[in-house]
């Protein structure tokens, strides 16, 4: 195969997008990170939204209003993106994967009872 092509396999697969409900590993399988991974996707999806994670381990989760992206930087940075329909209205980092998805669920959660773009906003 050639590198262009693997590259673009590699490309198509962390673009892939698994939507929540999934099935995931029993309950003594998993790690205190997927519980918090598990947790995010289910808060995320009950506001009547999409969650997901990808090929590559990153997670979003939205309507056509807000949507966040949260982005595997290192073993546990996360860049977080905010977008009020298809503008970004902020991108920050944070050092723990439970930090930015409270953040998120807490920004996509007031999305909810107003229309504020603000990602900062009370």
């Amino acid at each position: 195969m050639s590198e262009k092509a693997v590259q673009h396999d590699a490309l198509a697969y962390s673009e892939k997008r698994h939507y929540w409900p999934f099935e995931v590993a029993g309950e003594d399988k998993k790690t205190e990170q997927d519980r918090l991974e598990i947790a995010f996707l289910q808060a995320a999806a009950t506001g009547g939204g999409n969650a997901y994670v990808d090929g590559v381990g990153n997670f979003g989760a939205g309507n056509s209003l807000r949507s966040v992206k949260l982005i595997r930087r290192h073993s546990k940075k996360w860049e977080v993106r905010m977008f009020a329909g298809e503008d970004q209205v902020l991108s920050t980092s944070l050092e723990s994967f439970k930090g930015a998805s409270e953040v998120t669920l807490r920004w996509l959660k007031q999305g909810e009872s107003d229309s504020s773009p603000d990602p900062t906003a009370n």
